[in-house]
């Protein structure tokens, strides 16, 4: 590695994160300009909303930040390698645009895999905290005194001939209220059914257990033998989370959680898996931007020349905030499965790094 590549990859590195820093705070006093009212009409102690909302909330604000600011790091170093003559002084050493170009190209890949695994692993462990905080204080608020029960009809395909139906779900308790569940034969003729009044979770047994229902099973002569019953414990393939999924959940899930519970998503038959799906696999989409940046940055800075520093500065911002938009207004069309999911989650990305290859190619002509 050359002493110049040293030298601008720890320019590169001190400029990301003197950007990146500032903007925390910055992203939180607007978050508490929000939910100011909340905090006070929910009497959130501050100490919770200081000790534990703001710290939680970090982890987030640097996975969406990041792409901002290594955008503006390295447009910032390359305006100043411009106007100091460094670029001249290397090319005519014989060091060509793409030799240096692929420096910021490794620091930007190095910063995209860390914040896959950052995006990964420590932000949906801050978000279950942050989350927790918000149904306590925001979401729960006084005029919704029923806010941990949520209202999801959820109809299940538990096997080709088996279907679970509950009315509603109570996560606090993990108890699924009026659960109906019925088997069928290879010809679709019901033979058995239960009905209860609820069923709750047992962690360690990873059962279910109804109380206070009804077995019936239906006899191939017409006849029907009713058990009723005041416990009886399930094996049912379904966790509390395929009861309780909301557009939270998936964020406080890392990535071997995520796909573990698309999965029993999609067998269980519960619910709507596009949006999960979309939600996870967004995860990496908006880590690989970090990569896609250093191309924009590249392709207006190193060309300064044509324009003064501030116009550059507001085309590669204008540029970022279309594109990172771009990135967030295509996904909600693939939550019904209008496009397909993996459009919703590459096609912006995708048409931004040919706008940067482009831009990079011209560049070097």
């Amino acid at each position: 590695m050359r002493t110049f590549d040293k030298y601008l990859l720890k320019r590169l590195l001190f400029t990301y994160i003197g950007i990146l820093l500032p903007l925390i705070p910055f992203y939180c006093i607007l978050d508490l300009a929000e939910h100011l009212d909340d905090f006070t009409q929910n009497a959130a102690p501050l100490k919770e909303v200081l000790g534990v909302y703001y710290p939680s909330l970090v982890a987030e604000i640097i996975r969406l930040m990041s792409p901002l600011a290594l955008l503006l790091a390295a447009i910032f170093i390359t305006l100043k390698l411009v106007k100091t003559q460094q670029f001249t002084a290397l090319f005519t050493g014989g060091i060509s645009f793409m030799r240096i170009f692929r420096v910021y190209l490794g620091f930007a890949a190095a910063v995209t895999c860390f914040m896959i695994w950052f995006g990964n692993w420590i932000v949906p462990e801050a978000n279950r905290i942050n989350n927790a905080f918000g149904d306590k204080y925001l979401n729960g608020s006084s005029f919704d005194p029923e806010a941990d029960i949520k209202q999801v009809k959820r109809y299940a395909q538990i096997s080709a001939t088996e279907f679970l139906e509950i009315s509603t779900f109570e996560e606090k308790q993990q108890v699924a209220l009026e659960p109906f569940w019925i088997k069928r034969d290879k010809n679709g003729k019901i033979i058995y059914r239960m009905d209860a009044q609820q069923m709750k979770f047992l962690p360690k047994t990873k059962e279910w257990k109804a109380q206070t229902g009804t077995e019936r099973i239906f006899k191939s002569n017409g006849a029907i033998v009713a058990t009723p019953f005041a416990t009886k414990n399930l094996k049912i393939p379904l966790m509390p989370d395929d009861f309780k999924f909301s557009a939270q959940k998936i964020s406080e899930l890392n990535a071997q959680d995520s796909q573990q519970f698309i999965q029993r998503q999609q067998q269980a038959g519960t619910g709507n898996v596009y949006r999960p799906m979309v939600d996870f696999y967004g995860r990496f989409g908006w880590a690989i931007s970090n990569l896609i940046m250093v191309f924009i940055a590249l392709a207006l800075a190193a060309r300064r020349k044509k324009y003064e520093n501030a116009i550059v500065i507001g085309i590669g911002l204008l540029v970022a905030f279309s594109y990172l938009l771009a990135a967030k207004l295509v996904e909600p069309m693939a939550y019904g499965g209008d496009i397909p999911i993996w459009i919703a989650v590459t096609a912006p990305h995708l048409v931004f790094l040919a706008i940067g290859i482009f831009g990079i190619l011209k560049v070097e002509n």
